[in-house]
């Protein structure tokens, strides 16, 4: 359990020497400086120095904190040329006087008891480090909410004395912020920061952890987190220099852990890797350019492949393992074909075989439908595309062919009389198709193409408030079906009212891919309410020798359905102002 907060043992032997010392990196900070430094005078601990190291700022951060220090004895100011956050609180660390440590970013908030909570926790048990629970704020958004690597849930378990084997989750607490340290255990191990990196804490905080004897871990909030544009967590992870330097960081802490070989310690930090931090770049691999940074993305992730325990692997979604087996083969154009939004393959047969033969058919078979969707159906409902072209569909035959399960997806359909349905048959050219267009009022037969729309009744609803629009697509293979929302603002606008309120009909569009024969491909579109966005005007399915094609055709024409509503909104307005004008003043 947490301790009972006792007073700060003397440590030094004048009673006004700081019992800890922060050490705050400062660059280009101006704008939260001062809340920093505000946030450190109204500690209730007052025992502290703040060593301010000036790394080389342009902007006013300089000016505030030498008239912090001018101002306030505890406040030392460090300068020294621009060397990065690293370097500075090594810097910092070298000029410390106390006993204890603490790193803060200059540009964050600390909670008035937070120094008196981690340095009495240390001055209780004699730990060789203390981490409390973290907030952050800003980007954006409003209020406070956990860190993000507080999911782990290592700072709900308050205990002291524990050591990185019986808690190895503490392994991603991975910031030096919300934390303190004996100075005696950091000089004794020869710890310091790398410098060079914009991702420092990484490799500082998994030796301190392996190294440390005893750990506190505190459930009460020490840190609040800023985040603010320009910063390194606002920046992104994907650009050269950032992917670079977590490469290397996180290569050198798998390298630690692997020298632990604790088979507890290695299933979380390579468990909690390939399925979050790894994969947030990895994600991004097909979609990054040929060359070296695709390159050494691959190799790295390989290598936590080879390295992560077989249960680790085995437990991984289908699509992240199918992914990280690519990259350590290589296949870079194929993966593709399971994320990303380059499309640089097709789903033709030989790559079908390619992706089956990389995975194994259980994997295969579980990604199946994500293979369909992604290649199949997502591009179909692309709305930043004006036309599709042979190319995104041409071997959509070839792939259902892969997948003799599919042969039965026809059973998932249920049939309602208020589908609209159109049916791909043999024949069929574009000319005959751009007749057919979705709200069409009566069936339509061609004698060489057998196409046919329906229109379902429409209930707009009362005309006062909102009928909701929804898009949906959804694809089914081996029993599963899988729905997707499509969100984009332009499906469809809202109509004014004379009173003020507003009515919107809506679409749900579903496109079902089937087998209807071994040659045979049919494509179903079921559509509830009226399609009145100009997005989705007209929706073409023709086959091809190759394989389907579906061609979205952005028409500028009105549907009928806006003049009904208008109409309609009209004549109900019509209805009720006489009704409206009768009525007294008061009561209006």
């Amino acid at each position: 359990m947490e301790p009972v907060l006792n007073p700060i043992a003397k440590t030094t032997t004048s009673p006004d020497a700081p019992v800890v010392s922060v050490v705050v990196p400062v660059f280009d900070s101006e704008e939260w400086l001062p809340a920093l430094i505000g946030s450190l005078q109204e500690q209730t601990l007052d025992r502290w120095e703040a060593i301010l190291v000036l790394d080389g700022p342009v902007d006013g951060s300089g000016d505030i904190a030498r008239a912090a220090a001018s101002a306030d004895p505890r406040i030392v100011v460090v300068e020294t040329a621009n060397g990065g956050a690293g370097r500075a609180r090594n810097l910092g660390m070298r000029k410390a006087r106390a006993e204890y440590l603490a790193f803060f970013d200059s540009d964050d908030i600390v909670p008035p008891d937070a120094l008196e909570r981690l340095i009495g926790s240390l001055s209780a048990t004699g730990s060789d480090l203390v981490t409390g629970a973290a907030l952050q704020t800003g980007g954006g958004q409003s209020g406070t909410w956990p860190y993000w690597t507080m999911k782990g849930g290592a700072h709900a378990r308050p205990e002291t004395g524990v050591d990185l084997v019986h808690r190895p989750e503490l392994i991603f607490d991975h910031t030096v912020w919300n934390k303190a340290y004996r100075a005696g255990f950091l000089r004794d191990h020869a710890i310091e920061f790398p410098e060079g990196t914009t991702c420092e804490d990484l490799v500082f905080c998994a030796r301190t952890l392996i190294a440390a004897e005893a750990v506190d871990v505190l459930a009460a909030t020490v840190y609040v987190h800023r985040r603010r544009p320009g910063s390194v967590t606002t920046s992104g992870h994907f650009g050269d220099a950032a992917m670079n330097d977590w490469m290397t960081q996180i290569e050198a802490c798998a390298q630690l852990i692997d020298e632990v070989a604790d088979a507890s310690l290695s299933s979380v930090f390579y468990q909690r890797l390939l399925r979050d931090e790894a994969w947030t770049r990895a994600a991004k691999w097909a979609d990054l350019p040929a060359g070296a940074i695709a390159d050494t993305l691959a190799s790295t992730c390989a290598r936590f492949l080879r390295s992560a325990p077989t249960a680790v692997v085995e437990t991984l979604p289908a699509s992240k393992r199918a992914t990280y087996l690519m990259m350590a083969r290589g296949a870079h154009a194929l993966a593709s074909l399971v994320g990303g939004t380059a499309r640089t393959q097709h789903l033709d047969a030989a790559n079908v075989a390619a992706v089956r033969d990389l995975v194994g058919e259980a994997d295969f078979a579980v990604l199946a439908p994500g293979l369909a969707k992604h290649n199949l159906v997502d591009p179909v409902f692309d709305l930043d595309r004006p036309l599709f072209d042979e190319d995104d569909l041409r071997a959509a035959t070839a792939f259902l062919r892969a997948l003799p399960e599919l042969d039965h997806v026809v059973l998932l359909q249920r049939r309602h009389q208020s589908d609209a349905v159109l049916r791909a048959v043999e024949r069929g050219d574009r000319a005959a198709l751009a007749r057919i267009r979705f709200g069409a009022a009566d069936p339509v037969e061609f004698r060489d193409a057998r196409w046919s729309a329906r229109r379902r009744a429409i209930d707009l609803g009362p005309i006062p408030g909102n009928v909701v629009e929804r898009t949906a697509v959804w694809v089914a293979a081996s029993g599963v079906r899988i729905e997707v929302p499509i969100g984009n603002d332009d499906r469809g606008s809202s109509i004014p009212l004379p009173d003020g309120d507003l009515v919107r009909s809506g679409v749900e569009l579903a496109l079902v891919l089937r087998r209807s024969g071994p040659d045979g491909l049919d494509v179903a579109a079921r559509l509830h309410d009226a399609p009145r966005s100009r997005r989705f005007d007209r929706f073409y399915v023709r086959r091809t020798p190759d394989g389907l094609l579906v061609i979205r055709d952005r028409g500028r024409f009105v549907p009928r359905i806006l003049k009904a509503l208008r109409t309609r909104a009209a004549r109900a307005w019509q209805a009720v102002a006489p009704r409206r004008a009768a009525r007294p003043a008061a009561v209006r």
